[in-house]
């Protein structure tokens, strides 16, 4: 049996659904949106450079997001392992 907390259970809940493994969802996929058409057609002057700078942006916020996922999912596990570790042994007895 693991005694928990319900800090303990909101952090171990919070590194599997993690908003932050949203926003690198659509970070990621916006920065695929806008890489296609800058790799694969040639565009005038003015939208080059602006297809290059929201390629960028969304780049830099995947990797942002991925960071913050990934340590959300590792905080949520050490969580795991502490809880693993304190267990304590129950015996329920029937009338």
């Amino acid at each position: 049996m693991y005694p928990v907390l319900e800090q303990e259970l909101d952090t171990m809940v919070s590194g599997y659904q993690s908003v932050n493994l949203v926003f690198f969802g659509i970070a990621f996929g916006a920065f695929i949106a806008v890489a296609i058409p800058y790799w694969t057609v040639s565009l005038g002057e003015p939208l080059q450079g602006r297809f290059f700078s929201a390629m960028l942006v969304s780049a830099v916020a995947s990797v942002y997001f991925a960071i913050m996922a990934t340590r959300d999912w590792f905080r949520s596990r050490k969580v795991m392992r502490q809880l693993r570790r304190e267990t304590v042994d129950a015996v329920i007895k029937g009338d």
